[in-house]
């Protein structure tokens, strides 16, 4: 598997988890809304919620830390490279 494909995976995996945070979160508003939802299902639509929105902060996390490692031993290189 190519880097791009990879790349390309990783935020096709984003967008999904993200879509799929908001969706159970859209759930939650409406249940309470119109009161089709016990305090049982909101906990557990919530935490399902959370779960997901974690992943996703998590996943964009490590590719943030990933672009700042590259940025950072790219900055070395040129340091070392001038010197």
């Amino acid at each position: 598997m190519s880097k791009d494909e990879n790349s390309g995976r990783r935020e096709e995996l984003l967008a999904q988890t993200r879509r799929l945070a908001c969706i159970f979160l859209d759930r939650i508003e409406t249940g309470v809304k119109d009161g089709s939802l016990d305090q049982t299902q909101i906990r557990m639509i919530g935490s399902l919620a959370l779960r997901s929105l974690r992943l996703w902060r998590e996943t964009l996390g490590k590719r943030d830390a990933k672009k700042e490692r590259i940025d950072s031993l790219t900055a070395r290189l040129a340091d070392t490279e001038e010197a």
